[in-house]
């Protein structure tokens, strides 16, 4: 189980996933179909499913949706935030399997510059988020590939945050961004870095400083 996690980590690493779609959705009873079911109520009977406990048709929902709006970047990145919250309901073997959708999703979108925050502001903050979300839900199974995806968290809010495109106001929200990637360096052991992320986080304005002594990962930080 933590051996494909990580052969999966490996491969968001290395960007060497190309644009194709990874999986096609299988016929099943479960699966609407025809041209005028919408993408949106797709990812919503997805959701529906998974709270339901039917797993297996939640996450075929979820791909059929984002496969019937090929190329999109917006479906692929609400494709992310619905897998990660399909995670949630499933056990832990089925999470897996799930998270292992969306860690691909996820790799796919990371090699589209446009995706990076330092053009399109908004799909830079819906990506963003999505890897956020996504780094959360796998951090129960696997924390190298949480700290990848935080790693990947900090670049593009990085990218945001040098982005002249962006509403000064909308910096604010790069607070729990910045935090989550500070969570990201120190899961690597990385303190130095975790305490930069940190600084920018509240520069920014961060405030929850209550989380930082519920972080495990901080506390495993040598003392320096």
């Amino acid at each position: 189980m933590i051996y494909r996690l990580m052969v999966v980590a490996a491969i968001f690493s290395f960007l060497t996933l190309t644009s194709s779609s990874i999986v096609s959705a299988v016929e099943n009873d479960g699966i609407e179909t025809g041209v005028a079911t919408s993408t949106s109520r797709l990812f919503s009977r997805s959701l529906e499913k998974a709270k339901r406990g039917q797993i297996d048709q939640a996450l075929e929902l979820a791909i059929q949706a984002r496969e019937s709006k090929p190329g999109d970047l917006k479906a692929g990145i609400r494709f992310i935030e619905t897998i990660a919250e399909i995670s949630k309901c499933a056990d832990t073997d089925e999470a897996v399997g799930v998270l292992n959708e969306g860690i691909q999703a996820a790799a796919e979108l990371r090699q589209m510059q446009v995706c990076d925050g330092s053009q399109d502001p908004t799909l830079g903050f819906e990506y963003m988020n999505s890897l956020v979300s996504l780094g959360k839900a796998v951090r129960g199974h696997q924390a190298e590939t949480t700290s990848q995806l935080f790693l990947a968290v900090g670049d593009i809010a990085n990218n945001l945050y040098s982005n002249p495109y962006v509403n000064p106001q909308a910096i604010k929200f790069l607070g729990e961004p910045f935090f989550n990637n500070a969570v990201g360096h120190a899961l690597n052991g990385d303190g130095e870095q975790a305490v930069g992320s940190f600084r920018r986080a509240i520069e920014v304005g961060f405030t929850q400083f209550d989380r930082v002594n519920d972080e495990p990962a901080f506390d495993a930080l040598p003392e320096s």
